[in-house]
């Protein structure tokens, strides 16, 4: 085995298992609400859909818990330096994409710069951690392309909902490329080991 991979996987250990993928459904969902395929009860009334959303929200990073436990149970624990950890990262991201949307709404360019500022940082991911995590890469192009939209007409709602399902999309690609690279790196812990 490629002992710089190894090494790789085991410090990004807490953040290569699919601990994300249970909020794809509730995107997915998103968008079948949006697109008016259902409807919640009191969606008619101020702040309803957003609490249902937060609802969905919370059962979602409930279910990551058992999750993340399969992967304790399957591969063991690994603590992760304070130098891998994705925090500040994330942080920063975060910060610029409040700043994009901010932007966005001062300048209308034909273009979404807050979704390309997400494609960018997910394609940073995936040109700085080639090949272990080439899928980033096509992650970023689900947001890029989802940032040309307004340039070719399509409306607001219908990017709304597009939205909704390209979050899914990306994170389906980035947890599942993840977890393939960590369960495909890792042995299996066995109790009688």
């Amino acid at each position: 085995m490629d002992s710089e991979r190894l090494e790789y996987v085991t410090q990004r250990y807490p953040q290569l298992q699919g601990r994300l993928l249970p909020l794809a459904p509730l995107f997915m969902l998103s968008a079948a609400w949006r697109a008016g395929l259902f409807h919640v009860p009191g969606e008619d009334q101020a702040h309803v859909p957003a609490r249902w959303f937060v609802l969905g929200l919370a059962v979602a990073v409930a279910v990551s818990y058992p999750v993340g436990r399969w992967y304790e149970k399957r591969f063991g624990t690994v603590s992760q330096p304070l130098t891998k950890s994705p925090v500040l990262p994330m942080v920063a991201v975060i910060a610029c994409l409040s700043l994009a949307m901010w932007i966005q709404g001062m300048v209308r360019w034909p273009f979404s710069l807050p979704a390309a500022l997400l494609g960018m940082a997910m394609g940073a991911v995936g040109v700085r951690q080639y090949p272990l995590r080439r899928h980033y890469l096509v992650a970023a192009v689900v947001f890029v392309g989802f940032a040309l939209l307004p340039a070719f007409g399509v409306a607001a709602h219908v990017r709304g909902i597009l939205f909704d399902v390209a979050i899914a999309v990306a994170l389906v690609i980035v947890g599942v490329g993840d977890h393939l690279l960590l369960t495909t790196t890792l042995h299996e812990v066995h109790a009688d080991v």
